[in-house]
């Protein structure tokens, strides 16, 4: 009850930079989160293997000393459960536990009973990331949309093991 109510609250607040920002995130492209990624990675001493990455998904696995996990960046309006089964297939084929997939758009009513039903059961914790967590992770209380998405590029240290 009390995070919906900050959201709102949040959403009302920033409402002008949140507007901006989605139209920042359209033209977003997987390439700057890409070299953003592997920029962090290279800082942090943190390995991580490509699997997919074309102009509207990437797919990561990030290797650091004590965890692994699979992040997934989906450029799209709508994540179907086809493609959360998907993401968890390659949790299962990896052998790795923790995944974070984030979206541009918004996430099927289906994918959170999914989630919640049969991925958390067989001992995977996924973190859903819908376009608007995103873009509140991204600005923060006081940072502006075009700061984030134009200027500095996105804050990804907090994805990184």
């Amino acid at each position: 009850m009390l995070s919906v109510i900050g959201n709102r609250l949040y959403e009302n607040f920033r409402s002008e930079e949140i507007e901006k920002a989605r139209l920042y995130i359209k033209k977003f492209k997987v390439d700057a989160f890409y070299e953003e990624i592997t920029r962090c990675c290279w800082v942090s001493s943190v390995q991580y293997e490509l699997f997919i990455k074309n102009n509207s998904m990437l797919e990561i696995k990030l290797i650091g000393r004590n965890s692994r996990r699979i992040l997934k960046f989906h450029k799209t309006g709508r994540v179907y459960q086809e493609d959360y089964e998907h993401f968890i297939h390659l949790l299962k084929c990896s052998g790795i536990k923790k995944g974070i997939y984030i979206t541009t758009g918004v996430f099927d009513k289906k994918v959170f009973k999914y989630n919640k039903e049969i991925a958390i059961p067989l001992g995977k914790k996924v973190i859903l990331e819908d376009g608007n967590d995103f873009i509140r992770r991204q600005l923060g209380f006081s940072d502006s949309a075009q700061k984030v998405f134009k200027d500095n590029g996105v804050k990804v240290y907090s994805y990184i093991p």
